[in-house]
């Protein structure tokens, strides 16, 4: 047995996906602190001081790649709950924006397109966060069989290996 084969027995599905996404959290945090404050108008969470911003990003990161690590099932449940905040912080803060734009409330707001393209964006992974949050951990691989029938349709089963 490789390395890599060991890494994702030993991680399972539920803790790969949270190493994974709590490795492109972190990257997030680093790319916060890295980027320049937009020349448009702010979307609330942009108002809020870069290490507020980073610190939430970062400690949503380092919960899910330490949860990822936990051996006892729904002990992960933390890295996933870990892993939703921020997404959904942003997703958040930019229907508030939506809302400022729509009812022309101050502080201007960004423009409506960049507004709704990012709650679209950071809904759906929320959602997906969320999603796979849900799903069973299980140690059997599940085989999809399809079968041709004789006048053209499909039939579909599953086995466990």
């Amino acid at each position: 047995m490789t390395e890599a084969q060991k890494a994702r027995k030993y991680l399972g599905r539920r803790g790969a996906v949270l190493l994974i996404l709590g490795i492109i959290w972190g990257i997030v945090a680093v790319n916060v602190g890295n980027t320049p404050t937009p020349s448009r108008p702010l979307a609330p969470h942009e108002r809020l001081p870069d290490i507020i911003r980073i610190l939430i990003w970062g400690i949503s990161s380092l919960v899910a790649i330490f949860c990822a690590f936990l051996r006892r099932p729904g002990r992960d449940r933390w890295g996933y709950f870990a892993l939703i905040f921020p997404v959904a912080e942003r997703a958040g803060s930019w229907l508030l924006a939506i809302f400022f734009e729509a009812f022309h409330f101050f502080p201007p707001a960004p423009p409506l397109s960049t507004s709704v393209s990012n709650v679209a964006f950071y809904g759906a992974l929320t959602f997906l966060v969320i999603t796979i949050a849900g799903w069973p951990e299980t140690s059997e691989r599940v085989v999809l069989k399809l079968t041709v029938l004789p006048d053209g349709g499909v039939e579909s089963h599953t086995e466990e290996e």
